[in-house]
């Protein structure tokens, strides 16, 4: 049988970080898709962080098999607002270079709309980094 989608829905709290990075790792492993692991717990914790920060609710964090044998992670939630790449500085003490990280270490990545729901989604490529993936969708 071949695993399509794994699924976890978490609360906006930010201590359950560390176990949706767990989840995310095992999927990965289960998917058998051979993915740098620093990327993608840094893409988990990003693409989660935020979504967590706007406390919309729960959160949905899916893992796929994406392109080139890597993984498409997506997480949905329902708040508002769309992330986008903030052109910051190196040091900004209030962060919001978490879309330029993703930017950086993830093939391609996007938003989307699916009914009420807000779906960031970014999918890195089978044991290699990108050289920067796509701007957002729809923009």
């Amino acid at each position: 049988m071949t695993v399509r989608e794994l699924r976890m829905v978490v609360s906006s709290d930010v201590g359950e970080l560390a176990r949706v990075r767990a989840f995310v790792d095992r999927a990965a492993t289960m998917l058998d898709t051979p993915v740098a692991r620093p990327d993608l717990a840094v893409a988990t914790s990003e693409l989660v962080a935020n979504a967590m920060a706007l406390d919309a609710g729960d959160v949905v964090v899916r893992v796929l098999p994406g392109r080139w044998h890597g993984v498409r992670l997506e997480v949905v939630d329902c708040g508002p607002g769309i992330p986008e790449v903030v052109d910051q500085q190196a040091w900004d003490p209030d962060g919001h270079r978490g879309m330029q990280i993703i930017d950086q270490i993830a093939a391609d990545w996007g938003v989307e709309r699916r009914g009420g729901e807000k779906v960031v989604w970014c999918e890195l490529p089978a044991n290699a980094r990108s050289s920067g993936g796509r701007a957002l969708a729809g923009r």
